[in-house]
């Protein structure tokens, strides 16, 4: 079947891509010791201005992450920065978002009424 929408001009360059998708490495017990140093260097400027030497042009990261909005207010303060910076630098950004992935955890706190 065609497809109904144009590919983006860049798309002729290929894809080369990263992402990252903390903190369910911590979540699910897969993280590393140093994690929050492991995260803290994934979102610096010269991590993206790195990856763009080696030929990255699409960074997929992290948006929601189930855990409220109230729980991720730092976290969405820094994805913004991010795709700041990484727009700044030519790069693409694209969002991970998991419709399943609610962390009853804290989700629960801020909105009781999706419990039932």
């Amino acid at each position: 079947m065609p497809r109904e929408t144009a590919l983006p001009d860049w798309f002729a360059e290929g894809l080369m891509l990263v992402g990252n998708w903390e903190p369910f490495r911590r979540h699910a017990g897969s993280a590393a010791v140093d994690e929050e140093a492991i995260y803290a260097r994934e979102h610096r400027p010269e991590t993206l201005r790195r990856l763009c030497a080696l030929g990255v042009n699409l960074l997929i990261t992290h948006f929601h992450k189930g855990f409220g909005l109230a729980a991720e207010r730092e976290e969405i303060a820094g994805a913004a920065a991010l795709v700041r910076e990484a727009h700044a630098l030519g790069l693409h950004v694209g969002a991970h978002v998991r419709f399943d992935a609610v962390a009853y955890e804290t989700y629960l706190d801020e909105v009781p009424e999706a419990a039932g």
